[in-house]
């Protein structure tokens, strides 16, 4: 993280666009809001869109903005984000979801500045610094034709990669002390917690899926399930969420179900090493192939 934080530094004051990876809830938006606070561009605003969530006729309107009367019920101008982003940043979120033919239309105002409203007949000019991000494989997309390289390479004048929570476990503790504060101050009712070190035990020991996002609302919820003033493992509940078992079946089925997810598990977290799997597991190799063997063997 102290890596990351640097990149961030010595990016900031580079005025060119960026492109910043990594999986959901890892913080993309966190590190795309220091990044413009550390630019020189405070003063101005950051402006944001999630590019998922706006419909394909919407998004060129929602960044570009309009004329009056460009379409039925367009009664009046509309500032785009480009426009309200000028001087400031634009955090373009999960970009790797945006269509191809508007790819095409952000690469024009990638590469010259310039823009045309719907409805509009003049070109408009933005200063706007453009922050990209997504969690998606865009190397792959590219491959697949469903992304524009031109496009990937004007982005990628520098890549931020945010790590997963599972590849950084010394800050769950931090992050966890430090939403619990947060919720805290935000509701008073809950002040006074704390977390049982047998809760931070099972904190550090979850591959948190979700990474960061998913240990805020973990906390979250613990603080507000604990009924005393100490957050046990059974307050944040993630023995549940982490091992599920099957829906269905008798108590045989659900205890073989329980047993194939640890085996998932450790194997994930050992990068597929069946040797550290075992390891994590307390097994000796040849138990770890036993059951590896019974539950992930193909059936003839």
């Amino acid at each position: 993280m102290r890596l990351l934080i640097e990149q961030i530094q010595r990016v900031a004051l580079i005025p060119r666009p960026l492109l910043i990876v990594g999986e959901r809830g890892t913080g993309k938006e966190l590190v795309a809001r220091a990044i413009h606070f550390a630019s020189g561009r405070a003063a101005a605003r950051m402006v944001t869109i999630n590019c998922a969530a706006i419909g394909d006729t919407l998004l060129e309107s929602e960044l570009f903005g309009r004329e009056r009367g460009a379409f039925t019920g367009a009664e009046r101008a509309r500032r785009g984000r480009f426009e309200q982003a000028d001087g400031g940043t634009l955090f373009l979120d999960e970009i790797g979801n945006m269509p191809l033919a508007f790819q095409q239309k952000i690469l024009r105002v990638v590469e010259y500045g310039t823009f045309t409203p719907v409805g509009g007949d003049r070109e408009r000019k933005t200063s706007a610094r453009i922050v990209a991000a997504t969690n998606a494989d865009l190397r792959g997309k590219i491959e697949r034709g469903e992304f524009l390289r031109d496009l990937y390479d004007r982005l990628a004048f520098e890549v931020i990669a945010v790590p997963p929570l599972r590849e950084r476990p010394g800050d769950i503790e931090i992050l966890a002390r430090l939403f619990l504060e947060q919720f805290a101050e935000e509701i008073p009712a809950f002040r006074g917690k704390r977390l049982a070190d047998s809760a931070l035990e099972v904190l550090r020991s979850y591959p948190f899926p979700g990474n960061v996002r998913e240990l805020k609302n973990l906390i979250e919820r613990a603080a507000y399930r604990d009924t005393t003033n100490e957050i046990t493992p059974e307050d944040i509940g993630l023995l549940s969420r982490a091992e599920p078992v099957a829906s269905g079946g008798g108590f045989m089925e659900q205890v073989a179900d329980f047993r194939r997810r640890l085996l998932e598990r450790a194997l994930a977290e050992s990068d597929g090493n069946r040797a550290e799997a075992a390891r994590r597991l307390g097994l000796s190799y040849d138990q770890f192939r036993h059951y590896y063997s019974k539950h992930f063997s193909p059936r003839t």
